[in-house]
């Protein structure tokens, strides 16, 4: 296990993240067998061997958790009120206009954001982190037919999942918001983001 995620480490191998979580859930449980192992041949000359070992599994394990994300509101966020904190919320281009708009003030298309916060609301609500991460750890990047099965797969089950109300009541409203300030004949486009 050691052995390859060093040949993905130096052969800079593409990989998701949750593959490298996987080798290394496998490496962590070697690694404890060794040292239960070596503490019953000789259990008084390695007593603190699991302590230390504790120890650095605890600190890869914090190292290599993923960064906090927030499932609660705001679920939308009009281009007009977005705050200059706003990035992670929108993403580039929209964050951009909005900026365009607050600083320059210069005129842009009315519209609004669904946020990321409405996105891993929705993956929770939903359970779906547990089909993403095992899709994106078994994933072969290197494959066209692994990763159309995994974009099926994925997309068939958010295509699948329920809306949860509370998004699903603030996207009707942020869209009322927009017809009346538009007019109600007005044409919308919607567009996704890489965030």
């Amino acid at each position: 296990v050691m052995a390859e995620l060093e040949e993905i480490y130096h052969n800079q191998i593409k990989v998701d993240f949750k593959l490298i979580e996987a080798k290394y859930d496998q490496f962590s449980t070697c690694v404890l067998k060794i040292v239960e192992n070596l503490d019953k041949m000789r259990p008084t000359r390695y007593q603190s061997l699991k302590d230390y070992f504790q120890k650095f599994d605890s600190y890869i394990r914090y190292m290599m958790a993923p960064p906090e994300v927030d499932v609660g509101p705001p679920f939308t966020c009009s281009l007009a009120e977005m705050p200059s904190e706003g990035l992670k919320l929108a993403g580039g281009k929209a964050f951009n206009l909005a900026t365009i708009r607050r600083e320059l003030q210069m005129p842009i298309p009315e519209g609004f954001v669904i946020t990321t916060n409405a996105f891993y609301y929705f993956i929770e609500f939903n359970n779906l982190r547990d089909l993403i991460d095992a899709r994106l750890a078994n994933l072969d990047i290197n494959s066209t037919a692994s990763l159309d099965a995994a974009s099926q797969e994925l997309m068939d089950a958010f295509m699948d999942a329920q809306l949860p109300p509370d998004i699903e009541k603030e996207i009707l409203s942020a869209l009322q918001v927009l017809l009346k300030t538009c007019g109600l004949n007005t044409t919308v486009a919607m567009r996704s983001s890489a965030v």
